[in-house]
């Protein structure tokens, strides 16, 4: 006998398969008893029909307490957190200053060498943690006005990928750079783009791809939400994912994002997603200022180098 969920064959016979569905709907059964109060009473009703069924229900005080003494400490553990991150984020520059490094070159090697924070775990822990998220994010963007960006907007989780992509994805990365050239670096290039002619670019980047010997590697395996392979075999974008491709990757607006596909326009604003620095796209004209102003004190946003004190800049002033 051959079974296929709620059906099977007997002798070539296609037929119920009573077990099974009677197996799934006790198990449904079971399963809204325990988070159904009132079909629970329901169900024992029916079962002692002579019982005199009641259904009350109590608030647990002890988990609404626990609850409200919980949002109370993460508010205040984010109140500390707002008032130190300055602090923690000049003693990183500093670092970087003094070790001749970059941010990323710090952040890589203090995720490999976390005993190097100059904090306590211990007596420390918020700092400790401070820094050591900053490390982390050092690597997919490596100027400190995103890092602080990005801590506060709790962008990390989409950073970290579209980071990955734009630097591990072959397709990603000819697309990013072509859009890169011919939007952003062609001198009066066209910066509003309606759906034909966004797909029009996008694959006239993806024609890049067709010289590189990796191409019929790429095409052979190619299982991509928003590229697929035409009649002839050249990589283009998906039907109706431009906009979708873009809004994902790129800092845009969208404006008749309402309305169906052919209507939209999109108006590029930086290459990369938030307008951040990704360390993956260096190649593209950065809108985040080169420097940092910290406890008074000017700093290279980059490169941790103290520039001058604002307090001095005031007076030269």
């Amino acid at each position: 006998m051959i079974q296929v969920k709620g059906f099977g064959c007997i002798n070539d016979e296609i037929v119920v398969n009573d077990a099974a569905l009677a197996n799934h709907a006790f198990n449904l059964d079971k399963c809204y008893l325990y988070s159904n109060s009132n079909y629970l009473g329901y169900r024992l009703s029916k079962s002692l029909p002579l019982s005199n069924i009641s259904v009350q229900t109590y608030e647990n005080t002890k988990y609404h307490k626990l609850e409200t003494q919980f949002m109370t400490f993460k508010q205040h553990l984010e109140h500390i957190e707002a008032s130190k991150i300055l602090g923690v984020a000049q003693r990183f520059l500093v670092n970087v200053n003094e070790h001749d490094e970059g941010i990323y070159q710090h952040g890589q090697y203090i995720q490999q060498n976390p005993k190097s924070i100059p904090y306590s775990p211990k007596d420390q822990a918020v700092e400790f943690s401070l820094y050591s998220e900053i490390a982390k994010i050092s690597v997919c963007v490596d100027n400190m006005n995103d890092i602080l960006k990005i801590m506060k907007s709790a962008d990390y989780r989409k950073v970290r990928k579209l980071s990955e992509a734009y630097n591990d994805s072959l397709i990603i990365k000819a697309v990013m750079r072509h859009i890169d050239q011919n939007v952003f670096k062609r001198v009066k290039a066209l910066k509003r783009y309606d759906t034909e002619q966004l797909e029009k670019l996008i694959n006239q980047g993806l024609k890049k791809l067709d010289k590189c010997h990796e191409i019929g590697f790429i095409g052979s395996k190619l299982q991509h939400k928003f590229f697929t392979l035409d009649e002839e075999h050249r990589l283009v974008i998906r039907p109706k994912q431009a906009v979708n491709f873009v809004n994902k990757y790129c800092q845009v607006s969208i404006l008749n994002s309402k309305k169906i596909y052919e209507q939209k326009i999109v108006n590029f604003e930086c290459l990369g997603w938030g307008g951040y620095q990704y360390r993956a796209l260096s190649y593209m004209s950065s809108i985040t200022p080169r420097w940092i102003e910290l406890n008074g004190e000017r700093y290279d946003a980059s490169l941790g180098g103290l520039v001058i004190s604002v307090s001095e800049l005031s007076i030269a002033a």
